[in-house]
């Protein structure tokens, strides 16, 4: 992940940055690269668990967290790598709000123990460019694994769900 400081300064004048890596490394023969532009105002989504579950038919709710800096609009959320006939209902992160549960209908065919992952995204528009802002699941990770200080990038995001057999 690309690490990243909002600042407003307070009045102008000479700014130095220091830059070093996670062992506290850096100097002169290290190259780092440093880019300085004006915030358009940004957020980022966490998921707060990753493991989730229902019985064919049913469904489950994913609560998408948001972290605003500088940006106050709405969040229009989805879903991504269901199964066949599993549907995530319409969710929309409200202006100046910072939280919402994303509802997950798994498909009625689907059998007990089966177990599936998605991802849940939304798309922002930058300029001219379209991008894809995926919800992360690190901190979910964190908790789940204590002793896993640094997660691996590639579990960052997935989100497992099982189908479990319905109550008699």
């Amino acid at each position: 992940d690309e690490g990243s400081i909002d600042h407003t300064f307070t009045e102008d004048g000479v700014v130095i940055l220091m830059v070093e890596d996670l062992t506290r490394r850096g100097g002169p023969e290290h190259v780092y690269r440093v880019e300085v532009r004006p915030s358009r105002g940004r957020f980022s989504l966490e998921l707060s668990d990753t493991l989730y579950h229902a019985p064919a038919g049913g469904d489950f709710k994913v609560k998408v967290h948001c972290r605003r800096n500088g940006y106050d609009g709405p969040i229009e959320l989805e879903a991504d790598g269901l199964p066949p006939g599993t549907k995530a209902a319409k969710a929309r992160i409200d202006k100046g709000k910072t939280s919402v549960e994303l509802s997950i209908t798994l498909g009625k065919d689907l059998q007990p123990g089966f177990i599936g992952t998605f991802r849940i995204f939304t798309t922002i528009q930058i300029g001219k460019e379209t991008e894809r802002l995926e919800a992360g699941t690190r901190e979910a990770l964190r908790e789940d694994f204590p002793r896993l200080f640094h997660p691996p990038r590639v579990l960052d995001g997935l989100a497992g769900f099982a189908v479990t057999a319905r109550k008699k």
